[in-house]
């Protein structure tokens, strides 16, 4: 990087004494002061030492309050930075012939500290090189040889003492507007593996930084190269913002920060998140490839445990397995399942790894049993619909055979009929058959669905033109109310009929159900026959509650009743998707407008926000699509349970006041946690729109 290099000028720095110390403590295989070379002892203890909201805290006497849970004291000024106490809080102008502007604080102690999280909302608008072609830091940890977060060219992230740069930059950082940022230090030596950077709640791709020519003032930037862990250390408690710990003025920066958060952890707590690589199918089990966790936590992994129903239950195997891959056993095949991994220490289960689908694959086998859903009768017929197995055996299902005898003879479709509904032809009317079906794969024919009762019948004659008979009446039972409610299993729900009345006694009357999807196609149109002991009934749907409509009737031979359709409701659902691309979690759908904010502890919908919420509502109506209402909770408490019922109370208060403004379509709310909104103690909580096509 240039003629400069940031080791050799730490090395000048360095007394010969202390140079000559650690010297000799490497040659004899022992560990400078402050090195970690064996795990932290005892229960993990998280801190919060700093917590600062410049856009409402003053200056005084040359300190800033510091309004951290377990704070160490404030923090010192030096210099003049501008803007403490107003929105777009407190400005370095680290610029040629200005005095330094920074500050320093203390961490308290450090001894055994595994973990040291600073998050702040900061805009760096120089371009890091300004007053050194090495860059300039953000935050510096006391002493020769600890962590720099510095800034160089377009990029942030961390120093590793060989004038390299591991971090993030160009886009995704987009320094020169307010972001969110959270830089994650463990003292763990390969820092292309352990360390983090997060923007806007989402977790960054790190890697080592080059240019190839000088770019915005900077010099070139190369190398990828991280010392040993003596330059990882996490046992300095002196640490400086927007200078580094030498206060040597060429290493200033430029920048304006809202608020600063610092948490740290002492002791060994879990590890962090593996990474599943691969997963390999064989008979009933998955061999699931996997990186091993970054960090340990401060203690060392004794096992991996495993999920396979995405991370609601979980399994620690016996004996303890340590290394890739790890085998899951005793699965049944062609089920798949969402498999996710933790690793294991002495404090417990570390942080779970993202889920993985993977299907144990034996030999192919006949088809699960198929569910007849409901038969309607026509002219010598009988339309029979279904929903297949869960299971194919492994094989593709390739046609469904049928019985109408109770499984006494069985008839193969030619040719294949492989959809709902399966259409059963030449039959007598006015005889009542028990119907089976069953799936067909390469290996043979499968367990048969359960018996359903079906009876043709055929159209009856029109009324001749002179007939001076009575007018067709009308079903005597109407539809009374539609609803819908998840099933328990999967993305399925039960849409449930209730009817006016039952039907008369010897009344052949029907219920008649379509289904739409949101945009008004219909997907499935069912005829279910109801008889006089019928007041409601239940049809299975193999779509999420939401994620469809229904258009329901009652009919008999001549005639039918109104239709009522079933009303979009509002409901708590998932509002957080994965992205394809980053697998990274994030919002859903399309902004309907700016996030809209709430005082702390408060759900209470202000005149500004109602304001707001009346012109999203002519949006999300002109969209005439589903609409979901997310709610972040701060970053206080880690995410507490009160913090997050707030959260979800303000999306439910949203979501109401967008359906009193006219929004007619389903409406899905969540309330987030801390970790997931990355708002501070002291800043608004806020609530987003967005529309899901």
């Amino acid at each position: 990087m240039g003629a400069y290099s940031l080791s050799r000028h730490v090395a000048r720095k360095q007394s010969p004494t202390i140079a000559a110390v650690i010297a000799l403590a490497l040659l004899f295989g022992l560990a400078p002061v402050g090195v970690q070379t064996g795990p932290a002892q005892g229960t993990p203890t998280v801190s919060e030492v700093v917590n600062i909201d410049f856009t409402s805290t003053a200056i005084s006497s040359g300190t800033i309050a510091n309004a951290g849970a377990q704070s160490t004291g404030a923090l010192t000024v030096t210099g003049s930075p501008a803007g403490a106490g107003t929105a777009d809080g407190l400005t370095f102008a680290n610029t040629s012939g200005i005095s330094a502007q920074f500050l320093t604080g203390s961490l308290g102690s450090t001894a055994n500290m595994t973990r040291l999280v600073i998050e702040m909302v900061a805009k760096f608008p120089d371009g890091g090189c300004e007053l050194q072609g090495t860059g300039s830091m953000v935050f510096a940890l006391g002493g020769s040889n600890a962590y720099n977060v510095i800034r160089h060219s377009n990029f942030v992230g961390y120093n590793t003492f060989n004038s390299d740069l591991f971090g993030v930059g160009n886009t995704a950082s987009d320094l020169n507007t307010y972001r969110s940022y959270k830089f994650v230090m463990t003292p763990i030596p390969d820092l292309t593996s352990a360390q983090e950077i997060w923007i806007d709640g989402v977790k960054q791709s790190l890697a080592f930084r080059t240019t190839s020519t000088p770019t915005a003032g900077c010099p070139v930037l190369s190398g990828n190269a991280a010392e040993n862990s003596a330059n990882r250390v996490l046992n300095n408690s002196t640490f400086l913002l927007m200078n580094h710990s030498y206060q040597t003025p060429a290493w200033r920066t430029t920048g304006t920060i809202k608020s600063l958060r610092i948490t740290k952890t002492i002791g060994a707590q879990g590890p962090s998140d593996p990474t599943i690589r691969t997963i390999t199918a064989s008979d009933g089990s998955l061999s699931v490839a996997y990186t091993g966790s970054a960090s340990n936590g401060g203690a060392a992994i004794s096992n991996y445990d495993y999920s396979i129903d995405d991370g609601v239950t979980w399994v620690t195997p016996s004996p303890a397995a340590t290394t890739s891959p790890l085998v899951i056993s005793g699965l049944t095949n062609w089920t798949t399942y969402p498999v996710k991994i933790r690793a294991r220490n002495s404090t417990g289960g570390g942080t779970a790894s993202s889920a993985v689908s993977g299907t144990p694959e034996g030999v192919p086998t006949t088809p699960g049993a198929p569910t007849i859903s409901a038969i309607t009768a026509g002219d010598s017929q009988l339309s029979v619909a279904f929903t297949a197995p869960t299971s194919n055996g492994g094989a593709s299902i390739t046609n469904y055979d049928y019985s109408t005898d109770n499984g006494g003879n069985w008839v193969t479709p030619s040719p294949p009929s492989t959809s709902s509904p399966l259409v059963i032809t030449g039959l007598t009317n006015s005889t009542s058959y028990q119907v089976k079906i069953r799936a067909r794969n390469s290996v043979g024919a499968g367990t048969a669905s359960g018996a359903v009762s079906g009876t043709p019948s055929a159209a009856p004659a029109p009324p001749s033109s002179n007939s001076s008979s009575a007018p067709p009446a009308p079903p005597s039972a109407q539809v009374a109310q539609v609803s819908v409610r998840g099933s328990g299993t999967g993305n399925s729900s039960v849409v449930r009929i209730r009817l006016t009345k039952p039907p008369m006694a010897g009344e052949q009357m029907y219920v008649t159900v379509r289904l739409l999807d949101l945009n008004g196609k219909v997907n499935q149109e069912l005829r279910v026959p109801v008889n006089s002991s019928t007041s409601s009934i239940e049809v299975p749907v193999g779509k999420a509650v939401g994620a469809f409509t229904a258009v329901v009737a009652t009919s008999n031979a001549t005639s039918s009743t109104s239709s009522m359709s079933l009303t979009p409701e509002i409901i708590k659902a998932e509002t957080l998707g994965v992205s394809k691309i980053s697998q990274t979690k994030r919002l859903l759908g399309t902004s309907v407008s700016g996030s809209f904010t709430f005082t702390p502890n408060s759900a209470v919908l202000s005149p500004v926000v109602k304001k707001g919420l009346r012109e999203a509502a002519i949006v999300a109506k002109a969209s005439n699509a589903r609409v979901a209402v997310t709610g972040f909770a701060a970053i206080s408490g880690f995410g507490s349970t009160f913090e997050r019922y707030v959260a979800e109370r303000r999306a439910r208060a949203v979501s109401e006041f967008l359906r009193l403004s006219g929004v007619e379509s389903w409406i899905y709310y969540k309330g987030l946690s801390g970790s997931e909104g990355l708002i501070f103690p002291g800043q608004p909580r806020r609530v987003e729109i967005r529309i899901l096509k």
